[in-house]
């Protein structure tokens, strides 16, 4: 019996895919509330993809390969890995 492994999707395509107009307000205003109560905020690409709605999958590396993408598929976030596509600087 063969495992289904997880999709996956890299943090750039998920940033691009998530942040809209309203979600960047959402997100300052909840930061902006944060550095008011405690002096400091920080969120990680982790936190947000952790507490999102969906994935779709139209964002995701496709493991399967010659399928196409069905636009209408998504998936709960702990289906999907999310891979760190970006080196911060220390």
């Amino acid at each position: 019996m063969k495992t289904q492994m997880k999709n996956m999707v890299l943090a750039s395509a998920f940033l691009q895919w998530y942040f809209d107009t309203d979600t960047i307000r959402s997100l300052g205003n909840s930061l902006l509330r944060g550095l008011k109560a405690r002096g400091h905020a920080s969120i990680s690409v982790q936190e947000l993809f952790d507490e999102c709605g969906y994935i779709p999958k139209s964002i995701c590396v496709d493991r399967m390969d010659g399928e196409d993408i069905d636009y209408k598929v998504e998936y709960v976030p702990s289906e999907v890995k999310l891979i760190l596509d970006f080196n911060p600087k220390k």
